[in-house]
């Protein structure tokens, strides 16, 4: 059984038995296609649309296509492996083999998005399991191509990744835990800084871990984006998050609990040298008694 492992997000990675191919961008765009088809048929007009656009003619649209399978299979299948053994010609199309042992991080992605309960219900086993969602994350779907397919694909992906952020930002955030929800907004933030829900989200996390001038800074950042990309004020509500945020705040929680454990280490120590101390005085006594003696 042939084994092939299929990196999408990012510019494209791919390995048969543990040996990196190395493919050309139309290749690398059809055997894409081909993996997160998970098997089923493809027929060519399709697979012509993920390579690129179509040339004028139809006859120079086929050429391109059988180059760059072609050129796929002599990455998948060279000399010594069976053909077809990765690649499968069906009903007019092309498909990865059935019996081929695949790995596609988008796979995978989506698969643990799938499994995901509503967030309503999540526990902590749904927020371990979006965190591994998104280390599979490396970046955007196929960067560097440009198709239509490609653009579509990366679109929704980079959805499904966004969506991610923000419900593991909300669900330390309901644990009281804004250290750790923290992380997630701001990277929200950055991928769409014209929400201004998103800079109150980061406002609020900001004043709950004890960090109230950093909620002032976030409405600057808010106000000027704002006004580069569209020539507006933040919302009134802004506004007001930020007043409220950068006002007398109480420290969280973690900010007591890491105060504590740096106390009771401490403690600890100072615990050890009075016991060392008590040793000292106890062997210089020991040793004066005996000089008495003598």
């Amino acid at each position: 059984m042939v084994s092939v492992c299929g990196h999408l997000f990012g510019t494209g990675d791919f390995s048969r038995d543990g040996r990196r191919l190395p493919l050309t961008p139309a290749s690398t765009a059809l055997f894409a296609c081909l993996l997160l088809q998970r098997g089923t048929p493809i027929d060519r007009g399709r697979l012509a649309d993920a390579v690129g656009e179509r040339p004028a003619s139809e006859g120079q649209t086929r050429r391109r296509l059988n180059t760059a399978i072609w050129r796929l299979r002599r990455q998948l299948e060279p000399d010594g492996v069976a053909r077809e053994s990765v690649l499968t010609t069906a009903d007019h199309g092309l498909r990865v083999a059935e019996d081929c042992d695949l790995w596609v991080d988008v796979l995978e992605f989506e698969s643990m998005n799938a499994r995901l309960a509503g967030f309503d219900r999540w526990t902590e086993r749904d927020a371990e399991l979006a965190q591994q969602a998104l280390d599979l994350y490396r970046g955007d779907f196929l960067l560097g191509q440009f198709t239509e397919w490609a653009l579509a694909e990366r679109a929704r992906l980079a959805d499904q990744h966004f969506q991610l952020l923000i419900r593991l930002a909300q669900w330390h955030q309901h644990r009281g835990e804004p250290e750790e929800a923290l992380p997630y907004a701001q990277t929200a933030v950055d991928v769409e800084p014209l929400r201004e829900d998103l800079h109150r989200l980061v406002m609020q996390l900001y004043a709950a871990a004890g960090l109230p001038q950093l909620a002032e800074r976030q409405l600057q950042k808010c106000r000027l984006v704002l006004a580069e990309e569209l020539g507006i004020e933040p919302l009134p509500e802004t506004v007001a998050v930020a007043r409220v945020a950068s006002g007398p705040s109480r420290p969280s929680t973690a900010s007591y609990d890491r105060a504590i454990r740096e106390l009771e280490s401490s403690n600890a120590e100072l615990r050890r040298l009075s016991m060392r101390l008590q040793h000292s005085l106890r062997d210089l006594r020991r040793e004066r008694d005996q000089l008495l003696r003598d």
